[in-house]
């Protein structure tokens, strides 16, 4: 028997506190790793270690303005401020401020424009993609920080699961996502499958593959921060993946191997973001088209 996950408002606010607290954990982390640490260390001005803290400020700023403006519903929403963090956590952290702001205003635009046609994830995958494109062409940037690109530095498994390593604003440590799956899933309305059936059929691949074609360090191949943290995070985001378990294991393994695909031979180690886009436009028209198919069974039973 298929488990159906059913939101009802009290269980959705309860995982919306569970959600939002976690975030400004991993928000603070990225702004203590990238930043505040390396001035204790005498490498950063304090001025530059407190820019950080802008990212998820500006993203909170957007979503007050939405929730009090634009959606008119004047109040500050607890969905509203998960999304605004959530486009700082997965920001590159030399990504310029004024370049975020605009990326806000676009993503909270969009957002009143076609949120009955566009789901959470999907616009949230939007800018993400969008932020990655900007990033390569424009910007010529990647997801060291100013310190990382001046002292190389040779990164250990310890370093790639506490956080250490390299990556997005507040993604890098593996460690505090996993607390996160563990809070999330004190919630029975969390889909704490959906992450399993990802991460299961990405880790798997991926082991295939170092071990018999690259022949890489696997702990450090299998430590890739930006997956975990869209598998465990992003993707079981509220009723906008599947809600029947069939649909999640079908949408999981989807997301976990197409993502094995372009980390494998296109060398997207945050290539999940795009898989993840894209699984939502098909998971979309799929609904769409099951709902035409039941107006038209209506339509026929009352002629």
């Amino acid at each position: 028997m298929n488990k159906v996950f059913v939101y009802f408002e009290q269980n959705t606010k309860k995982i919306q506190l569970a959600i939002f607290g976690s975030l400004l954990v991993l928000a603070f982390y990225g702004a203590y790793k990238n930043g505040f640490a390396y001035y204790f260390q005498g490498l950063l001005s304090f001025a530059d270690s407190m820019k950080l803290l802008l990212f998820p400020l500006i993203g909170l700023l957007g979503a007050f303005f939405y929730g009090v403006i634009l959606s008119k519903k004047l109040q500050f929403s607890l969905e509203y401020a998960i999304e605004g963090v959530l486009l700082a956590l997965f920001m590159p952290v030399r990504f310029p401020i004024w370049c975020f702001v605009v990326l806000v205003i676009l993503y909270f635009g969009l957002k009143n424009l076609w949120q009955k046609k566009l789901s959470t994830i999907s616009l949230l995958c939007f800018i993400k993609v969008l932020s990655m494109v900007l990033s390569e062409f424009v910007f010529s940037i990647d997801y060291q920080n100013v310190i990382e690109t001046s002292y190389p530095y040779l990164y250990g498994i310890t370093d790639a699961f506490f956080g250490r390593g390299v990556g997005a604003y507040g993604t890098t440590s593996i460690f505090l996502i996993l607390v996160c799956y563990a809070v999330f899933c004190s919630d029975y309305y969390y889909k704490r499958e959906l992450p399993i059936y990802i991460l299961g059929s990405f880790l798997l691949l991926e082991t295939a593959y170092v071990l018999f074609v690259t022949h890489e360090n696997l702990l450090l191949a299998l430590l890739n921060s930006h997956f975990f943290f869209a598998s465990i995070v992003l993707a079981p985001m509220k009723n906008h993946s599947p809600a029947e378990s069939k649909y999640l294991l079908i949408f999981g393994l989807f997301v976990g191997i197409g993502s094995f695909l372009l980390n494998a031979f296109f060398d997207f180690s945050d290539g999940i973001y795009i898989v993840l886009l894209f699984a939502q436009i098909l998971w979309t028209i799929y609904l769409n088209i099951q709902t035409i198919k039941y107006q038209k069974t209506l339509a026929t039973q009352k002629d």
